[in-house]
């Protein structure tokens, strides 16, 4: 630890170090999305992801929705029209999804860029690469999925 009366560990805070570990974060994170968008077509289907997908079909034949599902219905509206069967549209669905995770990781480093230095952002990112929920549904339900860009995305709106 470092402070008043304290000195650093030999070697701490060089720009090499820092790079090495800025370095391997980034990496932690690519494996980290490249593991999640092999995942898009391979991985079991989550059964609310067959929910979302009927809500949709129902919302797109005219059948009324419950008001909290329609933000994602009307945004996801669009699938059905793709044509092929419903594990092609889940997959479709899942790669927006995964879009979705990726502009949230890009918010939370420009977000923790204005909080910490270079280490900790790119730690900060890894963190959140690489929580085991994230490594196996970024986000079965597109109401999660798409809630991470919106307040990440608000946070960095209000601040100056």
């Amino acid at each position: 630890m470092t402070g008043p009366g304290r000195t650093p560990p030999p070697g701490a805070g060089s720009p090499g170090v820092e790079r090495a570990i800025v370095a391997a974060c980034l990496a932690a994170v690519a494996l980290s999305l490249l593991l999640q968008a092999a995942g898009v077509a391979r991985r079991n289907v989550h059964p609310d992801e067959f929910i979302f997908l009927a809500n949709v079909h129902s919302w797109v034949r005219g059948e009324p929705m419950r008001i909290f599902q329609t933000a994602y219905v009307h945004l996801f509206a669009w699938l059905p029209g793709l044509g092929g069967d419903e594990l092609a549209q889940v997959r479709v669905g899942r790669g927006i999804l995964l879009a979705a995770w990726v502009a949230s990781l890009a918010l939370l480093h420009r977000r923790a860029r204005q909080a910490t230095d270079r280490v900790g952002a790119a730690a900060a990112v890894a963190a959140a690469a690489l929580l085991g929920e994230s490594l196996v549904h970024p986000a079965p339900v597109p109401g999660v999925g798409l809630k991470a860009p919106r307040v990440l995305g608000a946070s960095l709106a209000s601040t100056p």
